[in-house]
């Protein structure tokens, strides 16, 4: 039975049996997002999902359908830092509590590098004291450790509007913030949609106008590279950003700015 709580999230119960599930929420009607305040995962064809993993009994006896809740996530919510994927819920007797299941194991992260990425973007948007920004990261191909890094650089910069590209030889990642007072200007979604536009067959990101992300696989049939798409990406968005008059002709190249984390706010 669904229900409406006091602070506009819905609930919903349902009987699951023992195993690994995949879900995503329909918002409005017309939106399929997934909050990244829980574990996430791609399925075979690229798209991230939520999951939640319904755990054996710790005794003997046949496995029962155990009700699994999940809230769809309240206005904002999936603006969050995604947490790592959790252990299962019960663990036999007699093995180590380190133990996971199999294909839940998550690599530790190095936040060493999460936070050099995002003061390395802080330091040039404040040398450059831009309102609007577009930033390399260098983490590893992971959705997680780019929303970390933007979680970092938000933070810091909470006025400015900042697009992140992250690409290896297997994906490209682009993640748009935009603050809520600069939305109207350009929202995050329709900014890495543009930057989509040179990605074959069109695809679309996901998020709203305050935060959007997309990850494209590589795929050397379609013509999809990562390392090259990344730089024809960034050079989709600038006339835009131009011709809108978010940024000057001087902005486009931050490729100069000293490495010094010195005035890192």
């Amino acid at each position: 039975m669904s229900k409406q709580s006091h602070h506009e999230q819905f609930e919903v119960s349902i009987p699951l049996p023992e195993g690994t599930h995949e879900y995503k929420f329909l918002i409005d009607g017309r939106r399929w997002c997934y909050d990244i305040l829980k574990p996430t995962k791609a399925d075979n064809r690229g798209n991230r999902n939520n999951f939640i993993v319904v755990g054996r009994p710790s005794h003997g006896g046949s496995a029962k359908p155990v009700p699994a809740q999940v809230s769809a996530p309240a206005h904002g919510s999936e603006h969050a830092e995604p947490e790592p994927s959790p252990a299962p819920a019960e663990k036999p007797a007699g093995k180590p509590q380190q133990q996971q299941q199999k294909g839940q194991q998550q690599p530790k992260k190095d936040t060493k590098e999460i936070e050099n990425a995002a003061k390395k973007t802080i330091m040039e948007v404040n040398s450059y004291k831009a309102a609007w920004y577009v930033s390399d990261v260098s983490v590893e191909d992971s959705l997680e450790d780019v929303f970390a890094v933007v979680k970092i650089f938000s933070e810091a910069i909470p006025d400015t509007a900042c697009m992140f590209f992250s690409s290896g030889v297997k994906t490209l990642i682009v993640v748009a913030t935009v603050p809520e007072n600069k939305t109207a200007d350009y929202p995050a979604l329709e900014w890495v949609n543009t930057a989509l536009t040179v990605v074959p067959g069109l695809p679309q990101g996901e998020g709203n106008e305050k935060l959007a992300h997309a990850v494209v696989q590589a795929n050397p049939d379609l013509g999809i590279f990562p390392l090259k798409l990344k730089d024809q990406a960034r050079g989709a968005v600038f006339p835009v950003l131009r011709k809108k008059g978010l940024i000057k002709e001087d902005e486009d190249d931050d490729d100069d700015v000293p490495m010094s984390f010195d005035d890192v706010v």
